[in-house]
């Protein structure tokens, strides 16, 4: 008998809703993350789950190549071509 939480339910689940989501035109980041954070409310209940995501969050936003990089778009052009 397969139990309702089992992983090969769980992975099905997931797989199911990944490939439904893009199919529907949904950008795939956009997919990945909400079949994943769904799924976690679910599987972990909601504080864990929120809290795992805070974090992982807060430590993406902190690290060098993702203030370097926004440093670069942002610091290309002079100043005076956004004034125009």
């Amino acid at each position: 008998m397969i139990d309702l939480l089992s992983e090969q339910v769980v992975t099905v689940l997931m797989l199911g809703g990944v490939l439904t989501l893009i199919m529907t035109g949904f950008p795939i980041a956009f997919v990945i993350a909400s079949v994943a954070l769904i799924m976690g409310s679910i599987l972990f209940g909601g504080d864990i789950t929120y809290h795992i995501l805070y974090s992982r969050m807060y430590s993406m936003v902190l690290s060098y190549p993702f203030l370097a990089s926004s440093f670069y778009f942002y610091g290309r052009y002079p100043a005076n071509v956004w004034n125009r």
